[in-house]
């Protein structure tokens, strides 16, 4: 694979990243009542956490599009995966579902 192909698939990936992020984010906002659902009951403040995560979810995709701020915004955004690690194990081992 030549290197323009590469810098094409690259410049793709970071588009559906930024999309899927942003949108996500959103949701977080719009119907906060998922996210909620799976935030494991040992943290505090569940719907202060979903709403801080959102937040950071659409600064990282708006980051991810500022070249200058583009790689920090990438390693932002790995460390809000790792955050939010917890709620999709949560909801994976209790069978939480998630209607609609």
């Amino acid at each position: 694979m030549n290197s323009e192909k590469i810098k094409t698939l690259k410049e793709t990936f970071r588009v559906i990243l930024t999309v899927t992020l942003g949108f996500v984010g959103v949701l977080h906002f719009a119907i906060p009542e998922p996210f909620v659902k799976i935030v494991p009951a040992q943290l505090p403040y569940p719907l202060e956490l979903v709403y801080i995560s959102g937040f950071f979810e659409i600064l990282g995709a708006i980051g991810l599009l500022v070249p200058p701020v583009s790689r920090a915004a990438a390693w932002g955004i790995i460390a809000l995966f790792i955050a939010v690690f917890p709620a999709n194990i949560n909801m994976a081992v209790n069978h939480i579902h998630l209607d609609g």
